[in-house]
């Protein structure tokens, strides 16, 4: 029998907060470091947390902003539109999962990355841990 994680977060004003569970297995969480995760967080890279759609309740309003990706599939980049924290993504290439920021999450000591993507788009002084996995574009996370 699996344990159910429970989680909890909020953007940096608090008008929108989430709560989500999960089975662990269902977490993926990883260092996104494509150039579009750069842009939208003014670093070298994201740390996401994917987790099944349906397992997130979200209340407030949530703004969206939408790119074709790195490889040409959509991208819906979702933020609140009162401070400004990016707070989830969902990309097309991905059906049925939503990325949440692990900075947004009340907890988050419970994220460990499994791998490290788009690492030919990491920047030189953004260091990766040489014990986590890469891959150079896109993870299959879907199966």
């Amino acid at each position: 029998m699996t344990d159910t994680l429970t989680f909890t977060g909020h953007c940096l004003c608090g008008n929108i907060q989430f709560e989500g569970r999960v089975n662990p297995q269902d977490a993926i969480a990883v260092h996104c470091h494509c150039k579009d995760c750069q842009r939208a967080t003014g670093s070298g890279f994201a740390t996401v947390v994917a987790v099944p759609e349906a397992a997130l309740r979200v209340t407030g309003e949530v703004a969206e902003f939408t790119v074709a990706g790195q490889t040409g599939g959509e991208v819906s980049r979702e933020f609140c539109r009162n401070c400004g924290s990016p707070l989830f993504t969902r990309a097309k290439l991905s059906p049925g999962l939503r990325f949440i920021k692990a900075g947004v999450l009340d907890d988050s000591s419970w994220v460990t990355p499994a791998m490290a993507c788009w690492t030919e788009r990491r920047e030189a002084w953004c260091l990766i841990d040489d014990q986590l996995p890469g891959v150079p574009q896109n993870p299959n996370l879907t199966g």
